[in-house]
Parts: C-alpha cells; structure tokens; sequence
C-alpha cells in the first residue's frame, strides 16, 4: 500500500493505494478516546496511542479546531467532539441490516455448504431476508418475507430471548390463536438457555431431519437486529458450523456498530 507521509515530504513508499500516514497515525488518538468513552489527560492519550506528549498534542489541537475532538476548559482533558457525534449519527443512518449481512449470508452459506438465512422482527414474528440454499438440502422452501412461528423455531426464539417482552407478545399471542399453546414455563426454559449460550435452536427437526440453528445479530444500541439461522444436521448443530454461525452473527454485529461489554 503506498502512503504519503507528510514528514517525509510526500514521497509514496510501496505499493497499493495512496494514504496519508500522518492522518493514520493521528487517527490513534481519536481511536483511544473513542475506546475511553470519556475524557482523558494528554499524558494518557499520548500514552495509549503510542507517541509522545508533543505529537499527541499537535493532533488532538488539529482535531479540536475541526470538532473532532473537544477539551475540557476545566481540567484540560481531551474527549470526542461535537463532529464526532454527527459523523456517528450519520453512520447509523447509513446503516441498513439486510445490506450489511448479505455477503454474510453467502459466506456462511460457502463455509458450512448449510442453507442460510436472515430475519428481521415484524408485527407477526421473524420475517426471512435474504437467504442461501445449502448443497443437498434442497431450497429452503422459504420466500423473502416467510414468517417464522415466535416460539418454535430457532429465528423467533433468538429475538424472544433478547427483545423486551413488550415487542414481542402480540405476535406471540397470535401464534397461540392459530396454534395449540405451548408450556409457558417449559419456553421460559429455552429462552432463558438461549441467553446463555448465545443461539437458539428449533423445536423439532424438519422432515428430512434437520435443524435450524440461530444466533443474534446485535445494534450500535446493543438491541438485537437480526437472527442469522442455519440448517444443518444434529452433529452441526454442536460442531464446526456452529462455530461457524456465531462468528458471522458477531460480524454482522460488528457492522451494525455493536461492541461488546
């Protein structure tokens, strides 16, 4: 990759597209503050970023004129700034589930050779997204737009263990209309394990035996967006595609600007 390095008077060094190192290296102390979450003395910052109080200094003022990053009058620490909150906001409505998962969805698809697909919630439960077919499985038999049953199947599970109850129980209720009414407790149970150990799996195996798998795919907000779900068979269930699943549910989650506490 070439860079243009201010310091050494704008001459590229390697190959690959052009970048401004100093912009780079500055950008250090805008990663360290947005990591602190609060604000921080110069000595730290400089610390953390690797690069003297000097340096630090000159790069935190550059960003203090453009609003990048502000100082506290009183105590003379350094915080993120007014523009750094506009460029979030802007971020997060740039954002959009389905486009952020769709090469995901493909991925995973390749990885694992299982059917994929991705759902959102909706007034009457999770609706399917995009999807992929998995090699011998046949499609998936599903629509964009399918709506999964709540409180059976491995996608409605994941966003009943994580949404607020008020979200979820219309669409609930209305799968108890049209269906005999499961044990309360006994899905109190699933739920519960389903926040343990991150994913979700179906209530019973599909004709040809397998089982839809699930995991979530979390927000900025730290609210869950999406359920990711696999097909595959018992052994997969437990094993490399599993493993498989949760990785591409915590990357979506990455681009959706979820970080974990």
């Amino acid at each position: 990759m070439t860079s243009v390095d201010d310091d050494a008077g704008g001459e590229p060094a390697g190959t690959g597209p052009r970048r401004i190192k100093s912009v780079e290296v500055g950008f250090r102390t805008i990663r360290v503050l947005e990591a602190a979450g609060g604000f921080l003395p110069l000595g730290r910052i400089a610390s953390l970023a690797g690069m003297p109080s000097s340096k630090a200094y000159i790069y935190l003022a550059s960003f203090v004129r453009e609003g990048l990053v502000q100082q506290d009058p009183r105590t003379g620490h350094y915080g993120l700034g007014p523009f750094s909150v506009q460029l979030g906001l802007a971020a997060i409505r740039s954002l959009d589930v389905v486009s952020a998962s769709r090469d995901v969805v493909d991925d995973l698809r390749d990885a694992t050779r299982c059917g994929v697909s991705l759902a959102i919630w909706g007034d009457r439960g999770p609706s399917v997204m995009p999807k992929a077919d998995g090699d011998g499985q046949g499609a998936l038999g599903l629509r964009l737009g399918h709506v999964f049953w709540p409180t059976t199947s491995a996608s409605g599970r994941v966003f009943l263990a994580f949404l607020p109850a008020s979200e979820t129980q219309a669409a609930v209720r209305l799968e108890h209309q049209m269906r005999p009414r499961a044990s309360a407790e006994a899905l109190g149970e699933v739920l519960e394990r389903t926040r343990v150990e991150g994913y979700a799996v179906s209530d019973r195996p599909t004709v040809n035996g397998r089982i839809a798998v699930a995991a979530p795919a979390f927000d900025f907000s730290g609210k869950v967006a999406a359920s990711l779900a696999i097909l595959t068979d018992e052994a997969g269930a437990q094993g490399s595609a599993l493993a498989s699943l949760m990785a591409s549910a915590g990357e979506i989650s990455r681009r959706l600007g979820h970080r974990k506490r």
